[in-house]
């Protein structure tokens, strides 16, 4: 091989490695390109699901509270109950009294 093939070879090698050097440069610009585009979807994914987490949650907020107040009012109709069993227990307390007063009377042939 005679020195101007040499040369031009390492001249058409050097077009070869210039050219590769320029297609990988444009191809990293394109592909920063798609990481910051990629980026920003992911970023407006974030928001979005944070907005979905936040509508959950105060709905599990709604939800705890509703469970309170059927909670209180379940503990006011117990509450309730309980009056009302005493006065029940207090009415026959006094039923009963009367029954042995008029049992009584009767009995001693009273009539």
């Amino acid at each position: 091989m005679t020195p101007e093939e040499r040369f031009e070879r390492m001249e058409r090698q050097m077009e070869f490695l210039a050219q590769n050097q320029a297609e990988l440069t444009a191809n990293v610009g394109t592909l920063k390109q798609d990481l910051l585009a990629l980026a920003r979807i992911v970023q407006q994914h974030v928001v979005s699901t944070e907005a979905r987490f936040q509508t959950v949650a105060e709905r599990f907020q709604t939800v705890a509270e509703q469970f309170q107040m059927v909670a209180d009012q379940f503990q006011r109709v117990d509450e309730s109950m309980e009056s009302l069993a005493k006065a029940q227990r207090s009415t026959e307390e006094r039923l009963n009294a009367l029954i042995t007063v008029v049992e009584h009377y009767f009995s001693n042939g009273k009539h």
